[in-house]
């Protein structure tokens, strides 16, 4: 069931393909686009893990320790980090918001 098709027929079928394509690919970009506030700190979680997975496996194979006890150190050094950087922002923000409270007519009332 070998059929040859005429040329004509043969290019329609090649344009239905593109256009086939092209749609499903604007399809795809502006789902991604429409949901790219909540892939974003995927997108950030499998970067620092990508970077942080590098450094383990050089520390491991530097230090000859165990793989695991190193990405434990890791992850708590990054854990420290994190909290740190709450330490000093969250009083900051709270202050913003209190601020922010305390105007909220005006804040609403504000043309933008």
């Amino acid at each position: 069931m070998n059929r040859r098709l005429d040329p004509e027929t043969n290019e329609v079928a090649k344009s239905v393909d593109l256009v086939a394509v092209l749609l499903i690919a604007l399809a795809v970009f502006v789902f991604f686009y429409l949901i790219h506030l909540v892939l974003l700190p995927f997108v950030f979680a499998a970067g620092v893990g990508l970077v942080l997975t590098s450094v383990a496996d050089w520390l491991a194979a530097r230090t000859r320790a165990p793989r695991a006890k190193i990405a434990l150190l890791i992850f708590l050094i990054v854990l420290g980090l994190v909290g740190l950087a709450a330490y000093f922002a969250v009083p900051v923000m709270a202050q913003g918001m209190l601020h922010v409270i305390g105007d909220i007519q005006r804040v609403i009332e504000q043309p933008r």
